[in-house]
């Protein structure tokens, strides 16, 4: 009898198909494990920057306020904004990208390299409650569709 050892053709084809649908299927969830992740990324900054506007208007409703009532035209807050409290809550006119500075990472209208993040404020006037209601939109682009984060507020004084 002749005994030999080692595999046969058959039985390497078998083992070199099973490995590389392994591999393919590790490259295809590694890829959407980083595409996740960038999007999430993403996400998180345009909530931190819905957050921020919603801020900016609280610290400010006087200003807006007295813009809203057409006492003034603009302020530093409405110039830092560039129109971003629109009278007729029209959220397609501020969409102007935010730029983003490098070393302090901070987002506004000012210098630095454009972000992929832009941001809206609308602003009803004083209900009968007293309250100033505040819409702050961050957009950002993912793949091929635009994301928004939405945060709403009401402030009272």
């Amino acid at each position: 009898m002749n005994k030999q050892e080692g595999l046969t053709l058959i039985e390497l084809l078998a083992t070199i198909s099973i490995l590389v649908a392994v591999v393919t299927v590790m490259l295809v969830l590694g890829d959407r494990a980083v595409g996740q992740t960038g999007y999430l990324a993403a996400q998180t900054q345009a909530v931190f920057l819905s957050k921020e506007g919603v801020e900016i208007a609280k610290e400010n409703r006087g200003e807006i306020r007295a813009f809203m009532e057409e006492e003034t035209e603009e302020s530093f807050w409405l110039l830092s904004y560039k129109e971003g409290v629109e009278r007729k809550s029209d959220l397609q006119e501020c969409r102007e990208r935010l730029n983003v500075e490098n070393s302090p990472g901070f987002y506004g209208y000012g210098s630095g390299e454009e972000s992929p993040f832009s941001r809206c404020a609308t602003v009803w006037p004083e209900d009968e409650d007293g309250g100033m209601e505040v819409l702050v939109e961050t957009f950002f682009d993912h793949r091929t569709e635009e994301v928004s984060v939405k945060l709403h507020r009401t402030f009272y004084d």
